[in-house]
């Protein structure tokens, strides 16, 4: 298998399904990267660094079937993504570029699931890139390298709060101190979030954090990691 795979949750041995993920080979990147899965009924977004995907063109986004493997014609060709979360029948893109479904974005868009084409969502963030969204239905968190958002350059240091319908950033702000905020995930009223920092919502808290939604505050849970944390599930 190569670059992508589906294993047996009972057994973890390899299913037929087999879409391999190729070039581009660079100096800066190495080997095709797959980054970033969001399931849906019965296809897979599929994001990453790569340039074909099943048998198919693609630039580091695609859609692939969840039973034959074979990509769909859904095709928005951002080039480098990180991170996606599925919202109703739109998907909120993360990643390092600068255009996506047809339209000029830096760094994270919207994009219809069935047109492939960008939405009118635009938060315009600087530096680098997006590695993490998650969302509920107040909020679009997001996190990554960043030091602002918005075409008026709104402060926020890698980690920030969205309007869901029109990409505003909210006064949710916690501020982390380090250099990345590599993932989120959202659940029960709090944001989880593990990077590289060591304060982060007005506490000291080592790589791994739980904010509440409302302010950015950090709570009382405090697993302090001694290392760099780059993903998050919770159940």
């Amino acid at each position: 298998r190569t670059n992508l795979a589906s294993v047996s949750a009972i057994s973890g041995a390899p299913t037929d399904w087999n879409p391999i993920v190729t070039g581009p080979n660079d100096s800066y990147y190495g080997d095709p990267l797959v980054r970033a899965l969001a399931v849906r009924e019965q296809t897979i977004l599929v994001g990453g660094h790569y340039t074909g995907i099943a048998g198919q063109v693609r630039g580091g986004l695609a859609e692939i079937d969840s039973r034959t493997g074979l990509a769909t014609p859904w095709n928005p060709d951002p080039g480098d993504v990180m991170s996606l979360a599925i919202r109703d029948s739109t998907v909120y893109v993360g990643g390092s570029f600068f255009g996506i479904g047809g339209q000029t974005r830096s760094l994270i868009g919207e994009v219809s699931l069935t047109t492939g084409l960008a939405t009118d969502w635009d938060p315009h963030a600087n530096e680098f890139g997006v590695m993490s969204v998650a969302i509920n239905p107040q909020a679009v968190y997001v996190g990554g390298t960043f030091t602002s958002l918005t075409r008026n350059w709104e402060p926020r240091r890698g980690l920030a709060a969205l309007d869901v319908a029109t990409g505003r950033v909210k006064t949710w702000n916690p501020n982390p101190n380090g250099l990345i905020t590599y993932c989120l995930a959202v659940a029960r009223g709090k944001v989880y979030v593990g990077g590289h920092f060591s304060m982060v919502g007005g506490q000291e808290r080592w790589g791994l954090a739980a904010l509440d939604t409302l302010a950015g505050l950090a709570t009382d849970w405090n697993p302090i990691a001694d290392n760099i944390v780059s993903s998050i599930a919770v159940s």
